[in-house]
């Protein structure tokens, strides 16, 4: 009573409507302007009035920016004279292809369900190495991790899905209402053990014709090779281990290198990259395999990773009904960085194995559906989240997880982009900058075809692509969650962070551009959740700190401006200097 009664003193005491959708401003002189590929050559240049029909939505003589702001609680955006579908975010420039996602059918009421997770686990388990000289091959490969129990026999279809409809393909991430997540080449290498280091995961020789990789790789017949392939390019992973199961003591090297080589294709086909094609494994990973020797030199989990997002991509289609690519990395990057999520931990892990191993794998609730899930990550707040799961395991994140551009696993490319989730670095996050820009996309509700440039030279010398220092600011012991103070402003016009559209209005981080009405809103929110958590010391402490945040441009009677580093750039620069 004591907060609303000094609240109403500072004239705050309005009712507010909705989250705040902040307008766009000039910048200042010395500023950055705020872009990730959405800002344009006279962006920030005053724009004229819009006229919106908001009848059916707002009480008549509401304030012209409660309008807007309203209009971004109810779902509907202003977009060069258009509304936006409801749902979608304010300004289009970052998440493109909204209008396909399956984020915009849900808004929509058109309910997509389970995804149904491709999964060759069952495979896997069936074809155990037992010669001494071709496990020798398996372990100098770099991919024995894969050849353990750490594939998942079943992964939990339900929740793979509810994230499945935050990711968003431009950005290769999962949008919550504190941020952005994803999964980074430091949990592909925490998690499965894989090399992220190396020669890409891709060659010239992987176009070669698929019976003569069969034929020069496996030294099958011709007409073996292609009575295996029926026409395509792929074989199936139980003509793999009919034929080259079996090796003798007297068998020459070469056969045991042919069966060394069934066996690595056979565990990538039913692992880092499941396909749709129902059992089979593409011949083109051969041409990865030729030299045994060199086997180890690839950077393993970059491929794999990438390979994921492109699928992950996909299947955000609202038309979408599957998801391809390795979901035990996914399901176990979800248990380490959401704890109210997590599965039983398995008693017999031990900080030697792949982290992946740190879970137990458990089906999906029969009574539990992907609206639970849904509701439960819309609600998700950021003190929620282990950010940084692993620090405690390997010290300082790898110069590597910072590298900024594609990465390519076979034919597919797609962006790597740290400086959009560095709080899972333990670091501030900032403002990102512009996501690359493909040479060519095709979306559509059942497709997501993108082609991105790709260069060798460019991923040999990664040290020269990775995210400046100067924006590696370290956060808070206690606060891993920090961000730059205009991060949220920034969020809040060009993400999509609420899935289900019953959710109420969303809380985000108020600054001075917000109403009084809105600022009260957040605060007696701050104050309901320290009651809620039982008025806890950590409860108090945030919520005081949130507090002070909302007011201080109040109290202090001048708006908030950026807070940036001497040197840093959030975005590109909007002064000729």
């Amino acid at each position: 009573m004591i907060l609303l009664h000094t609240l109403r003193e500072l004239g705050l005491a309005k009712r507010a409507r909705g989250r705040p959708a902040l307008p766009r401003q000039q910048p200042e002189e010395g500023q950055f302007e705020v872009v990730g590929e959405q800002a344009e050559e006279g962006q920030f240049e005053e724009e004229e009035e819009v006229e919106v029909e908001v009848e059916e939505h707002f009480e008549e003589g509401q304030p012209e920016e409660e309008v807007h702001l309203a209009a971004a609680s109810s779902g509907v955006g202003i977009r060069n004279g258009e509304d936006v579908p409801r749902g979608g975010p304010l300004d289009r420039g970052l998440l493109k292809s909204f209008d396909t996602h399956v984020a915009a059918a849900i808004w929509n009421r058109e309910e997509r369900g389970t995804l149904r997770l491709h999964s060759h686990s069952r495979h896997l388990s069936k074809w155990r190495v037992k010669s001494r000289r071709v496990q020798e091959k398996i372990n100098n490969s770099g991919l024995g991790p894969l050849c353990s129990n750490l594939t998942y026999p079943y992964c939990n279809a339900v929740l793979v899905s509810a994230f499945v409809e935050r990711w968003h393909p431009e950005t290769n991430t999962f949008h919550f209402k504190f941020g952005e997540m994803g999964m980074t080449l430091d949990d592909t290498e925490q998690l499965l053990g894989l090399s992220v280091i190396g020669k890409a995961v891709h060659t010239e020789e992987e176009y070669r014709d698929p019976v003569t990789l069969l034929k020069d790789c496996l030294g099958v017949s011709e007409t073996d090779a292609r009575k295996a392939l029926n026409g395509g390019k792929s074989v199936a992973l139980s003509w793999l281990k009919k034929n080259f199961t079996t090796v003798s003591k007297t068998d020459s090297v070469q056969r045991v290198d042919y069966c060394a080589r069934a066996y690595l294709l056979f565990v990538l086909g039913c692992t880092l990259f499941i396909d749709k094609s129902g059992g089979k494994v593409d011949v083109s990973l051969l041409s990865l395999l030729s030299n045994l020797d060199e086997v180890d030199t690839y950077g393993w989990g970059t491929g794999c990773l990438a390979y994921l997002y492109r699928q992950l991509g996909t299947a955000s289609r609202k038309g979408v009904k599957q998801l391809c690519g390795y979901t035990t990395l996914l399901e176990a990057w979800i248990h380490e960085h959401f704890p109210t999520l997590q599965q039983p931990q398995n008693p017999n892990y031990s900080e030697e194995l792949p982290r992946a191993h740190r879970w137990l794998p458990r089906r999906e609730a029969s009574n539990v559906s992907v609206s639970h899930y849904r509701r439960m990550l819309d609600d998700l707040r950021a003190d929620q989240v282990i950010f940084d799961p692993y620090k405690d395991r390997r010290g300082d994140v790898r110069p590597i997880a910072f590298y900024t551009g594609p990465i390519r696993g076979m034919s597919v490319v797609e962006p790597y982009l740290p400086d959009r989730v560095l709080r899972q670095f333990g670091l501030v996050q900032i403002i990102p900058g512009d996501p690359i820009a493909p040479a060519r996309v095709e979306t559509g509700d059942k497709k997501y075809n993108v082609v991105y440039t790709w260069t060798d030279a460019n991923w040999t010398s990664w040290e020269y692509h990775v995210v400046p220092e100067v924006k590696r600011v370290r956060t808070k012991a206690d606060v891993p969650w920090e961000c730059h103070p205009d991060y949220a402003q920034w969020l809040s016009r060009y993400s999509h962070f609420t899935v289900s559209p019953d959710a109420g209005a969303t809380e985000v981080n108020i600054d001075g551009s917000a109403t009084d009405g809105l600022k009260l809103a957040a605060i007696t929110q701050e104050v309901d959740k320290v009651f809620a958590e039982g008025l806890s010391p950590y409860s108090m402490r945030e919520a005081l700190r949130h507090i002070s945040s909302i007011l201080r441009p109040t109290i202090r009677g001048e708006p908030r401006t950026p807070r940036t580093t001497e040197g840093a750039t959030y975005g590109r620069r909007t002064d000729a200097t």
